[in-house]
């Protein structure tokens, strides 16, 4: 969702104007943070999840799709309600998308509580039933899916007598009618492509089938030089934002004891990001085509990518003061580096700092290697001012600090707790790279294993380093299509707690998180630890935890399916189908209407599942 304040937004050439002010004072704002979480530093252990629901309208007599942007009123009603019900058990908050809705746990769960790991599940269920009973008939369907896969097509709106606008996209293909109308996603969608100077740019591989035709997209440039044309031949073209934002995800958040903990837990989930990326696959189709990717993240970091040809490297600076490499949508650059085991030379890639904010940093006394995290973060603009939070006060607000925070998109994100930093909120980690799951038992499973993985990272303290390039590589590989079956990744060979061996190897997915003859795998690092608690636990927590790890182990393995595998084999098995790549209204009308029938269990799927539901 990222920071959403009130009032009125800047555009970009307002807030060009005080970018140096806003970064100043954004750092002051950390750094007031820092002093007063030394006074008082430790927290409880709590995390929540976070899932990203899609809402459709189907036209029976059609047999067409459509995204139901009166998901929006909904979401309204459902706040308010929460909002007036003491000890709600969802939270409901605001998405990109008009047809999105973000639902999240009433209140984080107790992390040193393995019993209580049994809600998560239970709670998902409530939060797709509570907004399915919002919707009276059997035209809508709520879905936990990663990706819509007509956005962007011709007829994809409902209501279908929508009058379609342009303003802050600027886009040949959707419509700013898609954008969720708080300022900030306006704002966000418009100052990207302004202060880039032209529109973001999406091209990912077309799935190249027998009968697929050549894409080129001249016809849509036609003042353009072929060279110029920011389509890309046979590529799947897209132009803004809401093709990245209007995707749904996974994300997980953990709040660590200090800042130690919080330091050891990022630095422990830094390698499993890609790893969790392909697992997690659930993403084949972009604009009503079939691509060659499997993934969501390759889409939405080029739907944000606010780069100008200067910090890109195509022409020298001139206005701009750094090239960058990465969108603001990308892997993590560094670890934080305060982990038993680090080495420096695991940052292995060039580190853009913003210069002024890393001298305040560390003259603040912060640790090296967060100020050159933070540093880095502040290399970008911020891009969304709220024309009433300009001056403030430094020792008890922390929103220009989260104004440029909150619009760098890492693959994980180390957060401070809100100014002023009261009793309650500490330094916290959230795990961003996983793709929505069809089912509640698939996302509950994943977000399980991840806190899990944190009670492992804390006991066993495993090593995962390897140099940051061979992850980043792992984020390239992550996305093809079947990685789980066909890529290999980079991986410490050695992960015992004392290692000093840093060799890393190519493994399978399977070998990662299973083991192998010569690797321990991360999946039996954490029953190990669940051994060392089985008789702290009820038996039918035991016996769910077990089922969980088993089918993340099934799926690592090969013997389940993705879903990005499964909806790939459904949509080129479909009689529609013409082996051109193309995803009709009527393959996504009975696709959808499938993936619902197998989250509310009312048909089974063992490719996806096996016995495990």
């Amino acid at each position: 969702m990222g920071f959403l304040g009130e009032g009125n937004t800047l555009t970009w050439e307002e807030v060009e104007k005080i970018v140096p002010y806003i970064k100043e004072h954004g750092v002051l704002q950390f750094i007031e943070i820092w002093k007063k979480m030394q006074e008082d530093p430790t927290r409880p252990h709590l995390w929540g999840d976070e899932v990203e629901f899609t809402v459709v309208h189907l036209n029976h007599e059609e047999k067409t799709v459509h995204l139901n942007l009166k998901t929006v009123e909904i979401l309204h009603q459902l706040e308010k309600e929460a909002a007036e019900t003491p000890d709600s058990e969802v939270g409901w908050r605001p998405e990109y998308g008009c047809f999105m809705i973000e639902a999240v746990p009433g209140s984080p769960y107790d992390a040193d509580s393995l019993d209580s790991l049994l809600k998560v599940e239970a709670n998902m269920v409530l939060r797709r039933k509570t907004i399915e009973e919002k919707f009276h008939n059997s035209d809508n369907l709520v879905l936990s899916v990663s990706h819509f896969p007509l956005l962007g097509c011709p007829n994809m709106v409902y209501p279908q007598n929508t009058e379609l606008t342009h303003d802050a996209c600027n886009s040949k293909f959707t419509c700013d009618e898609v954008i969720n109308p708080h300022h900030r996603f306006g704002t966000l969608t418009k100052n990207i492509r302004v202060r880039k100077g032209s529109n973001v740019a999406i091209n990912i591989p077309v799935f190249k089938d027998v009968n697929t035709p050549k894409l080129t997209y001249q016809h849509l440039f036609p003042d353009l030089e072929a060279s110029k044309v920011p389509g890309k031949e046979d590529h799947v073209y897209c132009d803004s934002m809401a093709f990245g934002m209007g995707q749904s995800c996974l994300q997980v958040t953990f709040q660590a004891e200090d800042l130690q903990d919080s330091l050891n837990i990022y630095d422990g989930f830094l390698p499993l990001t890609p790893i969790m990326l392909a697992l997690s696959a659930s993403t084949p189709t972009l604009r009503g085509y079939l691509t060659d990717y499997d993934g969501r993240w390759e889409v939405i970091s080029q739907a944000v990518d606010d780069r100008t040809d200067e910090e890109r490297g195509f022409i020298p600076l001139k206005n701009n003061q750094h090239v960058i490499s990465k969108s603001r949508y990308a892997s993590v650059s560094s670890y934080l580096g305060s982990s038993r085991g680090f080495k420096k030379e695991y940052n292995d890639i060039p580190l853009p700092l913003d210069q002024s904010s890393y001298d305040a940093l560390l003259a603040a006394g912060i640790p090296v290697e967060l100020s050159r995290h933070l540093a880095h973060l502040f290399i970008r603009d911020p891009l969304v001012i709220y024309n009433d939070h300009i001056e403030l006060d430094d020792a008890t607000s922390s929103d220009h600090f989260e104004n440029i925070q909150s619009t760098n998109w890492q693959s994980l994100r180390f957060k401070p707790p809100p100014a002023p930093a009261g009793k309650n909120i500490g330094w916290r980690v959230e795990f961003r790279t996983m793709d929505l799951q069809f089912t509640d038992f698939e996302n509950a499973a994943f977000s399980v294993f991840i806190c899990l993985l944190t009670h492992a990272i804390r006991n066993q303290r495993p090593n995962f380093y390897l140099p940051i390039s061979k992850v980043d590589e792992n984020m390239l590989r992550a996305h093809a299509r079947d990685a789980v079956l066909e890529q290999k990744f980079w991986f410490r060979k050695d992960i015992s707690s004392n290692s000093e061996n840093d060799e890393v190897v190519e493994l399978s997915i399977g070998e990662i998180m299973n083991g192998s003859s010569d690797f321990g795998g991360v999946i039996p690092l954490v029953k190990e630890f669940l051994d060392s608690k089985k008789d702290t636990m009820q038996e039918n927590t035991w016996n769910k935890l077990q089922n969980y790890l088993n089918f993340i182990s099934a799926r690592a393995s090969g013997k389940l399916s993705t879903n990005a595998h499964w909806i790939r084999k459904f949509i080129t098995s479909h009689p529609d189908y013409k082996k051109d790549s193309l995803v009709t209204h009527g393959i996504t009308y009975d696709l959808l209407q499938k993936i619902s029938l197998i989250q509310k269990g009312q048909e089974k799927s063992s490719e996806l599942y096996g016995e495990f539901l």
